[in-house]
């Protein structure tokens, strides 16, 4: 995904995972973005925080993001991850991939 100035949802909804890695494209270095979590079933909806904060950078990157905890426990939590460039951006094409791991 080429992120750009709005919310994209990336294709794959995710169930309740916390562990991602993050492989990108080269881009331009001055770039940055936010991911954030959007909860889409459970005991609420809307953009979980913490958002993270990713740079460009041609090693993947790990990034584990626990639920706040009024949501850890029983239940089934269905999310989409979601990315914005942070603004002001640089248009150079910058592909960025994530993967879930499940537990």
């Amino acid at each position: 995904m080429n992120p750009n100035a709005e919310w994209q949802a990336f294709p794959e909804a995710v169930a309740g995972a916390e562990l991602f890695r993050i492989t990108q494209g080269p881009t331009d270095a001055y770039n940055s973005a936010f991911i954030s979590r959007y909860l889409i079933s459970g005991p609420r909806s809307g953009r979980l925080r913490p958002w993270i904060k990713i740079y460009p950078s041609l090693e993947p990157i790990i990034i584990n993001v626990p639920f706040p905890e009024d949501l850890q426990g029983p239940g089934f939590l269905l999310y989409e991850v979601q990315i914005r460039r942070r603004l002001p951006f640089y248009p150079s094409p910058w592909n960025i991939e994530i993967e879930v791991f499940y537990e």
